[in-house]
C-alpha cells in the first residue's frame, strides 16, 4: 500500500498581501518533509476562482519547486482540468514534459472533468460535452507525450505534425489517472485505461466495490486505453489527523478538516457565491450543523473505531495511530492501492501538522507499507497488452513527416503589415545581430517578395480577396483563384507595376514564380522588365534574376497579410532562390 498527500493551499478570509505567499511556501514545506518520512508522493491540483479553498496556482509551479528541493519524492500533477478551453492539450502536454524531465522521471498525471460553476462559466465551458472533452484532451496530452513525432490529427482543428519537447523522461509517458467523483467514473477510468483517484469519501465496504469494478472493466474487453500505457492503480482520497490520544485529535484536527470540507462544498455544492465578497469560511460556524460537519455525534464516538462518517457527521480519519491503522487495514483490504492523506494545510499551525505527519509516518506507516517498492503494472500483464492492442491508432512514428500545408492562421484583428517587425525582429533574435549579415539579408528579402505581391493585388479587388482568404479553406481559395485567368490577372498587374522600374533602369530583367499544388504539380510564371515594356506570361523564365517558389493558396495569404512570411519560409511554405538583394527591393520596385 502507498501513501501520499493531496495539497491545496486554504486561505480563508481575511487575506493580507503576503499571505497567499506564506500559503505556497506551507505547501511546498510539507511535501518536502512527507518525502524522509516515507510518503510516496505529492499531489497538487488544478482549481481556478475557488477563493479560500485553493490559492496555490497552477500546480506545476509548486510541483517543480518541490522537485528541486526532493529526490525520491513523486510529483502528482493534478487533478488537472482536462479541457482545451482551460489551456490547449500541447501546452499541457509540454508542462507534464518539462516536470517530468526536471524531476528525473518522478510525475504521474491526473485529469478531471470540469465540473464547477465558478469555473465553468468564465471558461466558456458548457456542461453537456465535458466527458468527451475531456477524453479527447487525455487523449491527444498521452499522444504528444509518447510518440516522436506526433503523428497529427485530421482536421481543422486537428494538432499536425509536430514534435514535442522536451521529452518526458519516463516511456510512453507518466502514469495517468482519472479524478473521481462518482460510482460511474470509476468505469469511466478504467475504460480509457487510467488509474482511478477517488476524491469523494468512502468507507472501506464502499471502496471495495469501486475497486473491483475499476479493475474488472479494465480486464474487460471494454477497456480501450486512452494513452499508450495502463495504469490499473485505485487510489483513495482521505482527510486525516492523528494526535497521541483520540480526544487531542479530534480537539486539535477536527474543526479544521470540517472547516476544509465546507469549503469544498461551498464552490462544488450549494454555495451563494459574491466573488471578492463572500466569506465561506465565515459562514461555517452557521451552517456547518446541517451540512453535515457536527462534532457533537463524532466527539460522542471519540474512542469507537474510526469511520469516515459517524451519525451524519464526516470524522475521516481523525484519530490515535491505532484507530487510524485501522481503518487503513480495511482499506487495504478493500483493495485500495494508494491512500492518498488530505491534511488541512494552512487551517492548522505548521507544528501541530509536523506532528501529525511524524506521528502518523511513526507509527501507522511502517505496518501497511511492506509492499510499497513494488510495481503496480507488471510489464507482462496480459490484460494490458490485449488493451492496449484494441487502442485506435496505434503510435507509430513515420519514417518521414511531410509537414501539411496549413490554411492560413486565424485572424483575430485587422491584419499585420507584413514583413514590418515580425519578420526581421525572429532575424535578429536567431542570427549574430549584425545588420549587415546573411539573416538580415534573408529576412529584408522576404518582406520585399511579401510587399511587392501584396501591392500588386492591392489593385485588383484585395477587399473580396481580403474575404475569401478570411473564410475559405485552402480547396475553396484553390477553386476561386488558382484557374489561370485568375493568375493571369494577378501577374499582369504585376507587370503593371513594375513598368517604371523598366523605364528607369531600376531593375531589368526577369522574375519567375513557381506555383506549385497539393499534389506536386508546378506551375511557372514570368514576369519581366524591359527598357521599353514590362510583359507577364505562363512559363519559365531564361535566366531569372529572382525565382519565388510558393504554393498559390500562401501567395494569396501572403499578399493579403494573413500569414507571416518569415514563418512561411521557416514553415518550408516560402522559398527564394536568385538576387536576395533584389529581393529587399521588390516592395519599392513595384510601388514604381
Amino acid at each position: 500500500m502507498r501513501f501520499a498527500l493531496l495539497l491545496e493551499a486554504l486561505h480563508p478570509r481575511p487575506w493580507s498581501p503576503t499571505g497567499d505567499g506564506r500559503r505556497l511556501r506551507d505547501l511546498v514545506d510539507v511535501a518536502v518533509a512527507a518525502e524522509p518520512l516515507g510518503f510516496s508522493r505529492a499531489w497538487i491540483g488544478e482549481r481556478h476562482f475557488h477563493e479560500e479553498l485553493q490559492h496555490a496556482g497552477p500546480p506545476e509551479i509548486a510541483l517543480a519547486q518541490i522537485a528541486g528541493r526532493t529526490r525520491r519524492l513523486g510529483l502528482g500533477l493534478g487533478p488537472l482540468l482536462a479541457h482545451p478551453r482551460v489551456q490547449h492539450p500541447a501546452r499541457l502536454a509540454a508542462a507534464v514534459a518539462a516536470l517530468d524531465a526536471l524531476s528525473g522521471g518522478r510525475v504521474a498525471v491526473a485529469f478531471a472533468e470540469p465540473s464547477s460553476a465558478i469555473e465553468l462559466q468564465p471558461l466558456r465551458i458548457a456542461r453537456g460535452g465535458t466527458r468527451q472533452a475531456a477524453d479527447r484532451t487525455i487523449g491527444r496530452v498521452a499522444r504528444l507525450l509518447a510518440e516522436e513525432p506526433f503523428g497529427g490529427e485530421p482536421g481543422t482543428d486537428g494538432i499536425p505534425v509536430r514534435q514535442l519537447v522536451p521529452r518526458p523522461q519516463q516511456r510512453p509517458h507518466p502514469p495517468l489517472w482519472r479524478a473521481c467523483d462518482r460510482p460511474g467514473d470509476v468505469r469511466v477510468a478504467a475504460e480509457g485505461g487510467l488509474g482511478g483517484l477517488v476524491r469523494c469519501l468512502l468507507e472501506p465496504e464502499e471502496a471495495a466495490e469501486w475497486a473491483r469494478e475499476h479493475a474488472e472493466v479494465q480486464r474487460s474487453e471494454r477497456c480501450v486505453p486512452l494513452g499508450a500505457a495502463v495504469e490499473p492503480g485505485f487510489a483513495l482520497c482521505l482527510p486525516f489527523h492523528v494526535a497521541e490520544d483520540p480526544e487531542r485529535a479530534l480537539d486539535e484536527g477536527l474543526d479544521a478538516l470540517h472547516l476544509h470540507r465546507h469549503l469544498l462544498d461551498h464552490h462544488t455544492r450549494f454555495g451563494a457565491h459574491r466573488p471578492g465578497r463572500t466569506s465561506a469560511a465565515g459562514e461555517f460556524e452557521r451552517r456547518r450543523a446541517q451540512a453535515g460537519y457536527d462534532p457533537a455525534p463524532v466527539r460522542a464516538a471519540a474512542r469507537d473505531p474510526l469511520a469516515v462518517r459517524v451519525g451524519g457527521s464526516l470524522r475521516g480519519a481523525v484519530g490515535d495511530p491505532g484507530q487510524v491503522l485501522g481503518l487503513l487495514e480495511r482499506y487495504r483490504d478493500a483493495g485500495v492501492d494508494e491512500i492518498v492523506l488530505v491534511p488541512p494545510v494552512g487551517l492548522l499551525a505548521g507544528d501541530v501538522l509536523e506532528r501529525s505527519l511524524r506521528l502518523l509516518a511513526r507509527e501507522v506507516l511502517p505496518e501497511l507499507r511492506e509492499d510499497e517498492d513494488d510495481d503496480l503494472v507488471e510489464a507482462d500483464d496480459p490484460f494490458a497488452a490485449r488493451a492496449l492492442a484494441r487502442r485506435a491508432g496505434a503510435i507509430t512514428a513515420p519514417e518521414t513527416i511531410v509537414l501539411p500545408r496549413e490554411d492560413g492562421v486565424e485572424r483575430l484583428g485587422p491584419p499585420p503589415a507584413l514583413g514590418v517587425g515580425t519578420v526581421s525582429g525572429a532575424v535578429e533574435d536567431g542570427g549574430s545581430g549584425d545588420r549587415g549579415g546573411d539573416g538580415v539579408v534573408a529576412g529584408d528579402a522576404r518582406r520585399g517578395v511579401a510587399l511587392a505581391v501584396r501591392d500588386a493585388l492591392a489593385r485588383r479587388g484585395g477587399a473580396a480577396l481580403g474575404t475569401l482568404l478570411d473564410g475559405g479553406g485552402n480547396g475553396l481559395v484553390r477553386r476561386a483563384m488558382a484557374s489561370d485567368p485568375a493568375l493571369w490577372v494577378i501577374f499582369r498587374g504585376m507587370a503593371r507595376q513594375l513598368r517604371h522600374a523598366g523605364r528607369s533602369g531600376a531593375f531589368r530583367g526577369e522574375l519567375s514564380f513557381e506555383l506549385h499544388d497539393e499534389v506536386g504539380r508546378t506551375r511557372t510564371w514570368t514576369v519581366a522588365a524591359g527598357a521599353l515594356r514590362t510583359s507577364a506570361r505562363r512559363g519559365a523564365a531564361g535566366t531569372p534574376a529572382l525565382t519565388v517558389r510558393i504554393s498559390v493558396e500562401d501567395l494569396l495569404r501572403l499578399a493579403g497579410g494573413r500569414i507571416d512570411a518569415g514563418s512561411a519560409l521557416l514553415d518550408g511554405r516560402l522559398d527564394l532562390e536568385g538576387d536576395l538583394a533584389l529581393a529587399v527591393r521588390l516592395g519599392d520596385l513595384f510601388r514604381g
